[in-house]
């Protein structure tokens, strides 16, 4: 049974004192929960303004987001995630914020970040030897969007551990926190309360995404059907817990390792894994899993997981090529959950990965058409009323633009800047973006299908594909990373020889203008904090 009701999770009485939040540190109920709920709600009912708008929730930790979610929700105040853990995000989005942090030793070491950058800014260099120099004036420090208006989690869960069913009934304000829980479960206002998330940036400035509570709720039901989670009965889901790799700052990571365990009763993980060493410590367990992974983590894996101790494996974030198909079969041989979708959509579509099949099977709820157009002006259309003037160019099937509509988006349309191929099933493949589809000598070239196919070759481990300019030409170079075949090959014959051997071999599998015009030979390939490739750095490198 899947729960349509988010504050549902909160009071549902079946199975409310066995652990649900579990760690290496702590387990908690979901009496432990709805306890820590109750003073983080009243503690920031007694420190918020008339100015508070937003909570801000400075952690990585699956029980503290979640006790923070519910508790800001309740209190009508939109929910903020830095895109990620550090002073700076953080400091973006502080004003007219109650900040709820981790613990108070992460407050310290953002405010020694922020200490650092103020140095640096007013001029000070840091010397262990000049006690002056490394003094900083107090005024210079003054941020007081960051440092008023705390919460310390840690704190608060101190003080819950004093609480049971009796004393927390004598706390004044626990009534009150009661009534109004239950008046959530039939109240829409506290579902419409919103989440808003940032994106990383990699394809421009950091932008917010703002989704309701409702929405994330939709979605993850749908997903759990997708994923057949609801085939398990609840007393099944019991013995599975739900790990993951990806932050919960990233849209991913929200959907997956918060709402979707929600619906679908599942326990959590609550900290990140980083390491496959936490995996091995988790396999000592009686448990089942359900695993929310990054491709870089199972491209870099290098263990694998007993398949009936695996009940699911999703992956998102980028495609999922050849390579990283066969490792998922040595991590876990089971067929992978991959997702397509962004920030500002959800998940758009998904594929059980198996045998390197692209075509996607569209999420229930949403409506997927292609946008026929060329022009680069049409990004701005932003209004239904905008669209429908282009009514002409909407088709049910073919190549275009993706165009969705669905009850997960917070307007009523959503037009993205990847290129589908839509077919009259409704399943589609992702052809490329609209950035990186070029031109070269009047035919449209498709640099992620350049990728793929060299990224399919034997000697290759890992392919990027660039477009650079010299003088008036533009070209196309290829970063790659070769596998250990590829390096012997190279040691062996030179990388002249080496460069005309990939050169005959891609001459079999697209036009002459599609091979690149030059190849840099990477260790590995260079990404960005997110785990994405960094093309902006490899399109340098060739220029």
């Amino acid at each position: 049974m899947l729960l349509n009701n988010f504050y549902e999770f909160l009071v549902r009485k079946t199975d409310f004192d066995i652990p649900f939040f579990i760690d290496e540190k702590a387990l908690y109920t979901r009496y432990d929960l709805y306890k820590v709920v109750f003073l983080l709600w009243k503690r920031i009912n007694k420190i918020k303004t008339d100015d508070t708008n937003r909570l801000v929730i400075v952690s990585d930790d699956g029980f503290i987001f979640c006790a923070s979610v519910f508790a800001a929700s309740l209190n009508l105040l939109d929910i903020h995630t830095p895109n990620s853990l550090s002073y700076e995000s953080v400091k973006k989005i502080s004003k007219n914020s109650i900040i709820v942090y981790e613990s108070r030793a992460l407050f310290d070491s953002l405010e020694q970040q922020r200490r650092s950058l103020s140095s640096i800014e007013n001029g000070y260099v840091s010397n262990s030897n000049n006690n002056e120099a490394s003094i900083i004036k107090q005024n210079d420090c003054v941020d007081s969007g960051f440092l008023n208006n705390c919460i310390f989690f840690d704190e608060i869960i101190k003080q819950s551990r004093f609480l049971n069913d009796i004393s927390i009934k004598g706390i004044v304000g626990f009534d009150d926190y009661k009534k109004l829980v239950l008046d959530a479960l039939t109240n829409q206002v506290y579902s419409d309360v919103s989440i808003v998330q940032y994106t990383s940036g990699t394809t421009g400035v950091s932008k917010s995404i703002s989704r309701t509570i409702k929405s994330f709720i939709l979605e993850a039901i749908g997903l759990s059907k997708a994923l057949r989670v609801s085939e398990h009965k609840a007393r099944e889901n019991q013995n599975i817990i739900l790990v993951a790799t990806v932050p919960l700052f990233h849209a991913y990571g929200i959907m997956m390792r918060f709402f979707v365990p929600i619906v679908s009763m599942l326990k959590m993980y609550s900290s990140i894994i980083e390491y496959e060493e936490q995996f091995k410590s988790l396999l000592t367990r009686a448990f089942k899993f359900a695993l929310v992974v990054s491709p870089l983590f199972v491209k870099r894996t290098e263990f694998s997981l007993p398949k009936d101790k695996v009940v699911y494996v999703t992956s998102a974030g980028s495609k999922l090529d050849s390579y990283s198909i066969e490792k998922a079969k040595h991590f876990c041989d089971i067929e992978i959950f991959d997702l397509f979708g962004s920030t500002e959509t959800g998940c758009m579509g998904f594929r059980y990965v198996n045998d390197g099949d692209e075509v996607l099977s569209v999420l229930d709820g949403n409506e997927i058409n292609v946008f026929l157009s060329d022009s680069n002006e049409l990004k701005d259309i932003t209004s239904l009323e905008q669209l429908e003037q282009n009514n002409e160019a909407i088709k049910s099937n073919g190549v275009g633009r993706i165009l969705l509509k669905g009850p997960y988006l917070k307007n009523s349309f959503f037009l993205g800047d990847d290129v589908i191929e839509l077919n009259k099933d409704k399943t589609f493949k992702v052809l490329g973006r609209i950035g990186r589809l070029v031109k070269l000598e009047d035919n449209r070239v498709s640099l992620d299908e350049i990728e793929t196919t060299i990224r399919n070759l034997n000697l290759i481990k890992d392919a990027a594909i660039v477009s650079y300019c010299r003088g008036v030409r533009q070209y196309l170079g290829a970063a790659i990373v070769l596998d250990t075949d590829g390096k012997w090959l190279l040691n062996d014959v030179g990388k002249g020889r080496f460069v005309i051997h990939l050169r005959n071999l891609l001459t079999h599998k697209m036009l002459q203008i599609a091979i690149p015009r030059s190849f840099h030979i990477y260790d590995e390939l260079p990404l960005l904090p997110n785990g994405k490739v960094a093309y902006k750095q490899i399109q340098t490198d060739f220029e």
